[in-house]
């Protein structure tokens, strides 16, 4: 039995896809399946070669929690942040959606989960909204 990742969110056909999508290339990153990726991971795994500054800094830039590792989670939501604003914006959602999502659509999702009401999605925000089935 293998647990996979779901967003609850009242479209979760358009999400679900991209999250079990997003899954797979975490765990081709997490080499020793210990459930994170750690610099070394990075430095064997990446799709081109980094050095290890630039592996250092890719493991900071979305390290939410500052130890060192990314999570899931950690790794789900620097995927969806696309501009790197530290947000996951309606027009995220309508990009990384597996099929076409209206823009209101894409923004009564993000206000399921939006707890500061700011029309965006903090990585706290974006973490409670995921559970594993």
């Amino acid at each position: 039995y293998v647990k996979v990742p779901r967003l609850e969110t009242a479209a979760e056909d358009a999400i679900d896809p991209v999250l079990a999508e997003t899954l797979m290339k975490f765990e081709a990153m997490d080499d020793d399946g210990d459930g994170f990726i750690i610099v070394t991971e990075v430095l064997k795994r990446a799709a081109e070669p980094v050095t290890r500054a630039e592996a250092v800094g890719m493991i900071r830039n979305a390290d939410a929690d500052a130890d060192g590792k990314l999570s899931f989670e950690e790794f789900a939501f620097e995927d969806w942040d696309d501009d790197g604003d530290r947000f996951i914006s309606v027009t995220e959602v309508q990009m990384k959606a597996a099929e076409p999502v209206t823009r209101t659509e894409a923004a009564g999702m993000i206000k399921d989960a939006d707890a500061d009401n700011d029309g965006k999605l903090s990585f706290a925000e974006f973490a409670t909204q995921i559970t594993w089935s």
